[in-house]
């Protein structure tokens, strides 16, 4: 996830069966996929984007130009991906600006884990 190389937003038929085989396994491997996706990354990234990033931004810049410069480096350091670059951009956005507006990461870190898991969800239904 940190490449941007998570399981749906490949595309590719190989990162595709891999994430179906893991989806639909049951097992460890798929405990330790949602944990990884739906909790560990979003935390990660929301406090090295929006906490360290965003921070040090708005020292700098103006809130929104803030927001919008670190939402930029998380679509195209971490999420580059064609078919993901609206998704994520919007995904930047919106929990940059719950940053701002609350003083916490929590909002931000709610919805990011909330998209994240909406996405293995939809891989699910791939799996079926």
């Amino acid at each position: 996830a940190l490449q941007g190389n998570t399981i749906w937003q490949m595309g590719t038929a190989e990162k595709l069966a891999i994430g179906k085989a893991l989806a639909a396994s049951g097992g460890a491997s798929s405990i330790a996929l949602v944990v990884a996706t739906v909790v560990v990354a979003p935390m990660v990234e929301e406090l090295l984007y929006r906490g360290y990033l965003l921070g040090a931004l708005r020292e700098r810049m103006p809130g929104f130009a803030a927001v919008l410069v670190s939402a930029l480096l998380f679509v195209f350091v971490l999420h580059f991906e064609p078919a993901n670059l609206v998704a994520a951009l919007c995904l930047g956005l919106a929990t940059g600006w719950c940053a701002l507006r609350t003083g916490s990461l929590l909002p931000g870190i709610i919805v990011h884990m909330a998209s994240n898991a909406f996405g293995l969800w939809y891989l699910s239904l791939a799996a079926g």
